[in-house]
């Protein structure tokens, strides 16, 4: 739990405004649980709602963040859903003017791209070579925490565009001292922790309610290599 606790501090620290602090607790999670946007094991999953965020065993893991960026998993996470609980909002109205710029595309009317992981949407960067990280192509709220992530730890990973959006919300000279990336570590104590319920979750089917619209599906793969997009982003 000392690593959690160390972690928001360092991310406390990096804030150039720590006004933005918003985080009120961390949970953490006795089981995996599968990403639906990169079919993965989830590291982190915030609420924006409760101001809290989820760790999940998969963050623990030995190595790098995302087996790349120079932080090991741990610090990265913590810093990944930290960004979307404090710094989402001055960041989203940073990135917005710039997002074709950036790589970010809409697909056309009645298309949606089926994301690795199965989830869809209609939101894709097909720049995926200046990306800080892969999993930065599947949410503009995840480049935004990516970019984060590798502008305090690993610079040399952001486009220049990316690092001068960054810059003004969070300091590389508070960043903490290197974490060890040795490729092992003690094992992690699995924590026993609350479980949120999701009751009264609803989910509304293509075609509800007598719609019968027609959706082409297409695979994140095909549409980045085809680029079949609109012209605005």
């Amino acid at each position: 739990m000392s690593e959690v606790v160390e972690g928001l501090a360092a991310f406390y620290a990096c804030l150039r405004d720590p006004g933005r602090w918003n985080v009120e607790a961390v949970l953490l999670m006795p089981d995996d649980l599968t990403n639906t946007k990169n079919g993965e094991r989830y590291r982190g999953l915030e609420s924006v709602a409760s101001r809290s965020f989820r760790l999940f065993p998969a963050s623990f893991a030995p190595g790098r963040y995302r087996g790349l960026v120079q932080c090991d998993e741990l610090i990265g996470s913590i810093f990944h859903e930290s960004v979307h609980l404090c710094l989402e909002q001055p960041l989203s109205s940073r990135w917005a003017p710039h997002l074709h710029a950036l790589g970010w595309r809409t697909t056309e009317p009645g298309t949606v791209v089926r994301l690795p992981g199965g989830s869809e949407t209609t939101r894709v960067n097909i720049l995926t070579d200046e990306l800080p990280t892969s999993y930065a192509a599947f949410g503009q709220d995840d480049d935004r925490a990516e970019s984060v992530v590798c502008h305090v730890f690993d610079p040399a990973r952001l486009s220049p565009l990316r690092r001068e959006l960054v810059a003004d919300t969070v300091r590389r000279d508070a960043r903490p001292a290197p974490f060890d990336l040795r490729a092992s570590s003690a094992p992690v104590r699995r924590t026993r922790a609350w479980r949120p319920e999701t009751k009264g979750s609803v989910f509304v089917p293509r075609g509800a309610n007598g719609a019968t619209t027609e959706i082409r599906v297409v695979d994140f793969d095909e549409f980045v290599a085809t680029a079949g997009l609109t012209d605005s982003a």
